[in-house]
């Protein structure tokens, strides 16, 4: 059976010096995003170590270089506080690449929620694929460039579309890698300041 998720506890050796960086960076909102909150670089640091060992859990081929333009920049941050669920636009979703790697630096006393998992509700399906967009909802592709952003977004945004069957709860250190076409969101956003609120560190694989 393919794995879809896997989980790894105490991922750091020190968790606590990572955390303290990332709250030391200035932090941005990235134009266009549909994720909450805002995201950091730490300039000049090389996260290839981590995302080393991440990648020797995945048990199938990604060391592609992938197609996005600019290259995603690996082990950059991500800071939401509950203010932002005023002005999120995700609910459910899926990625590009085929696995996405984070971890969960928030103090466990501060964290909620975790990774939602998704159901399609009318065709039962765990997963996105081309061939079964294109079959259920291909008319979409006929919409000029921005309708058809927006009319995605409606389609991952509609509860009737998806029902939550499962959750991974955030714990402090903890790294999840999820192959990235299952239908996910990442749930809950909390925190009245930046140590107080859901920050995480991500990592992208591509075939």
């Amino acid at each position: 059976m393919r794995k879809s998720v896997i989980v790894i506890d105490d991922f750091y050796e020190d968790p606590d010096a990572i955390r303290e960086l990332a709250l030391r960076q200035r932090w941005t909102r990235k134009e266009g995003a549909t994720y909450p909150g805002r995201e950091a670089i730490v300039p000049g640091r090389d996260w290839s170590d981590a995302r080393a060992r991440l990648r020797s859990e995945i048990d199938e081929p990604v060391d592609g270089p992938g197609e996005k333009d600019p290259p995603f920049p690996q082990g950059k941050f991500r800071l939401a506080l509950a203010s932002d669920a005023e002005t999120r636009v995700d609910r459910v979703h899926v990625d590009q690449q085929r696995w996405s790697g984070v971890v969960y630096l928030s103090r466990d006393q501060d964290c909620r929620g975790g990774l939602a998992l998704y159901r399609h509700r009318p065709t039962g399906s765990l997963t996105w694929d081309e061939r079964w967009f294109m079959t259920h909802y291909g008319h979409l592709y006929l919409l000029p460039d921005e309708q058809f952003r927006e009319g995605v977004l409606a389609f991952f945004r509609d509860e009737e579309q998806f029902e939550q069957i499962g959750l991974i709860p955030m714990a402090y250190n903890r790294a999840i890698l999820l192959m990235a076409q299952v239908f996910h969101g990442t749930g809950e956003v909390f925190g009245d300041r930046e140590e107080r609120g859901r920050l995480t560190q991500h990592f992208e694989f591509y075939e």
